[in-house]
């Protein structure tokens, strides 16, 4: 396994617009970490985000807000991706996707978005995201373009199995458990022999386990126990106890690695964590304290902008 933090560079004679370029090499599967944070996350992690690079498909998971500015960090651009997969639609997952559906519908050093943007997801995405396009509907009959091509929306809704397959990339769907949001999913996807689960929003569950087993890496959400504590010492016993909610329904770092081990994954990486704490090695060694003793495999502690491979 790889682990790369990815470093861009100013455009000339623009603002860092395909600076550096980010490619996918023949054969392998590249996950790569948009945005590592939370619903409170501060100024250096952005909401949850994900870009899955295999040969030439791009495919971005969860779409919180930053993404599209994420995506050109990394060198990709909002046209260049032609499929979105919502594992649930709380806003900390969708909120970006006005922002990331207009800039495609612009050019710039590459050409607009001139394809239908697919949309993948459980029931209810359709209708959620549907109607967040509609917002855009002024905004872009202004400039004549609400009905352009790369202005479409196609959804494929699934709560279980195969979702998509193309250019030798599948991935699949499955339901998990993220309380009254329902349904919330995670996906699975393989890649010339590789295989790369994201959890997606989840308490533990059998669903997940079972998806899971022998997989390369295993992208999973976390929450830390002993940092929900230190939050009301640093900040409040009010932001202690809405950290403290999030316990019903999402993965502590020590059951993320009981679920690693017992599905025997080869990679753990954590992300979407609660809370929220700077990628300062230190800090991170202590968030994920005690996960080594239960999971032998190796554990990464995601970050904005890292690339697993």
């Amino acid at each position: 396994m790889r682990v790369e933090n990815i470093k861009y560079t100013a455009g000339e004679p623009f603002d860092a617009f395909i600076g550096s370029p980010l490619k996918s090499k023949t054969g392998e599967l590249l996950w790569i970490l948009l945005g590592t944070g939370n619903p409170m996350s501060g100024c250096l992690r952005e909401r949850p985000s994900n870009l899955v690079l295999a040969g030439k498909e791009r495919v971005l998971v969860d779409c919180g807000s930053g993404t599209a500015r994420q995506l050109v960090m990394a060198g990709i651009y909002p046209s260049q991706v032609n499929h979105l997969f919502f594992t649930h639609h709380h806003a900390d997952h969708n909120a970006g996707f006005l922002d990331l559906f207009h800039t495609g519908s612009f050019s710039r050093e590459v050409p607009r978005r001139e394809k239908p943007l697919h949309i993948y997801g459980p029931a209810g995405t359709a209708e959620i995201i549907g109607g967040m396009r509609d917002i855009l509907r002024k905004d872009l009959e202004s400039r004549n373009a609400f009905q352009d091509p790369g202005n479409q929306l196609i959804f494929h809704e699934e709560d279980e199995g195969i979702i998509f397959k193309q250019g030798g990339l599948k991935a699949g769907i499955f339901t998990v458990d993220h309380g009254s949001i329902g349904p919330a999913a995670g996906f699975c996807f393989t890649f010339k022999g590789k295989r790369a689960v994201f959890s997606g929003d989840t308490a533990p569950c059998t669903s997940l386990l079972e998806n899971a087993r022998g997989a390369d890496i295993l992208i999973h959400e976390s929450y830390s126990s002993k940092w929900i504590k230190r939050s009301g010492d640093i900040y409040s016993r009010d932001v202690e106890k809405s950290l403290e909610k999030a316990r019903s329904k999402h993965t502590s770092t020590l059951e993320a690695a009981d679920i690693a081990r017992q599905a025997g994954a080869g990679h753990l990486v954590l992300t979407h964590h609660i809370p929220s704490i700077l990628p300062v090695p230190e800090l991170e060694k202590d968030y994920i304290c005690g996960m080594e003793k239960i999971y032998k495999g190796s554990i990464t502690m995601g970050r904005d902008l890292m690339m697993i491979s």
